[in-house]
């Protein structure tokens, strides 16, 4: 164990000399941490929310930590929580959403780049026993870590348990507020801090240890779900090809599907995951909607994550010009498609393609579905819907305009009566420029 007065800030260097806040309760843990930050030549900031739920008690944790800090000289942002703060539902988690939504404020307000946090070795413990019981998987399990480089978070006390914690408290003679609530198992972690943990504390003595070495190993299967992201998902990490997954046991599908879809939305179900597991032999076009805001494709060779509010192609990124007929070259340079002027009856409109549009491709004998034109042109499934297509005056559709460019380049395809050739006198060419 840690002698009492021998607690330091593990990996300081890599944050050393940044701008901090910390979250400061006015329970030991945070009063320590902000006891270890004050020595640090560190410019620090304090932030600390009274949720005025235990009545006077709230208010003199909010006491504490305002005087405490004025004797430091470090600047404190305080939340008093208001009633429009809290909704309905689980009390813990509202107040988690409160105070990060505070913190990441005051981050932005004040250019502070970094938070840290008072949580400890314990709190780990109880974190990961916790997911556990509710289905967590690997990266969800040893998530919590000294350095978050991602979000920037410094999480030092992960280094020292509660009782080492404790041991520096007394020896510095730091003040700090008990939270009477602590000592009631009415809250699940409460209920393992208080029950369940001393109980196997004395029934399997050195079982902490066994758990933290047991998150070790999976923090290492971790980094090679990762690894295997890095290498063959797209730069996006929004893409990952379905051949590379198959060649995985259905456990580990599992895993890496989870870390891929993690990356974009977090909160994703164990229902959810099996769900886009069985996408890996599914017919292309089919979909798990992950959640409001992302949609698992399966394309012909890939999952492909899509966000539910990506703009489609819209009409006013086409751009129409009138210019002399082009030579052969021009015609088959890929990012413009040319009509024969002269047949085009005006003016031109554009809209979504519909299920019964047909079209009669260059160099064809017969008309095809739109959707099938789509389909033979590797449109990927999850982008189909964005293709629009452009009607004469007539009504006739004389081009489409696929969403992204296809296989050879091409921005879509026009219709075969409308094509230029020598007996064309001036022409129309399409182009189409990204949205902003």
């Amino acid at each position: 164990m840690t002698t009492s007065n021998s607690l330091t800030l593990p990996e300081w260097q890599s944050i050393d000399k940044q701008h901090i806040v910390l979250a400061v309760s006015g329970g030991m843990d945070s009063m320590v941490l902000l006891d270890l930050l004050s020595r640090k030549d560190v410019y620090l900031e304090a932030a600390h929310v009274n949720y005025g739920k235990r009545g006077i008690e709230s208010d003199l944790d909010q006491q504490l930590v305002a005087q405490k800090c004025k004797e430091l000289g470090i600047r404190l942002h305080t939340h008093i929580a208001e009633r429009d703060d809290w909704g309905s539902g689980n009390f813990q988690e509202q107040a988690r959403n409160i105070r990060y939504t505070f913190f990441n404020r005051i981050r932005a307000e004040r250019n502070l780049p970094w938070l840290a946090l008072a949580h400890h070795r314990d709190d780990l413990t109880e974190t990961a026993v916790l997911k556990i019981f509710r289905g967590g998987a690997n990266q969800a399990l040893s998530a919590m870590t000294i350095i978050d480089f991602r979000r920037k978070i410094y999480r030092p006390l992960l280094a020292y348990t509660r009782l080492e914690i404790e041991a520096y408290a007394r020896r510095h003679k730091i003040t700090w507020r008990e939270d009477a609530s602590n000592k009631e198992s009415d809250y699940a972690r409460n209920l393992l801090r208080n029950d369940l943990f001393p109980a196997l504390d004395t029934a399997t003595p050195g079982w902490r240890n066994n758990l933290q070495h047991v998150l070790q190993r999976l923090e290492t299967a971790d980094e090679l779900t990762r690894h295997i992201l890095a290498v063959y998902a797209n730069e996006q990490q929004d893409a990952l090809p379905v051949d590379i997954l198959q060649q995985f046991s259905v456990t580990t599908r599992l895993t890496i599907l989870h870390r891929f879809i993690a990356g974009h939305e977090p909160e994703i179900t164990t229902g959810l995951l099996h769900q886009a597991a069985l996408l890996l032999n599914a017919q292309p076009g089919r979909q798990v909607r992950i959640s409001p805001q992302l949609t698992l494709w399966r394309e012909s060779e890939k999952l492909q994550l899509i966000k539910n509010d990506q703009a489609a192609l819209s009409p006013e990124q086409v751009r129409i010009t009138i210019t002399s007929t082009p030579d052969q070259a021009a015609l088959r340079k890929p990012g413009s498609l040319w009509l024969d002027q002269e047949k085009v009856s005006k003016p031109l409109h554009f809209r979504a393609w519909q299920p019964a549009d047909k079209i009669l491709p260059l160099g064809m004998q017969g008309h095809v579905s739109v959707a099938d034109l789509l389909t033979n042109r590797k449109i990927a499934s999850s982008q189909k819907k964005q293709a629009i297509v452009a009607i004469t005056f007539d009504g006739k559709i004389c081009a489409v305009i696929f969403p992204h460019p296809d296989q050879t380049g091409q921005i879509g395809c026009i219709s075969h009566p409308y094509r230029i050739t020598n007996e064309s006198v001036s022409a129309l060419e399409i182009t189409t420029e990204p949205s902003t």
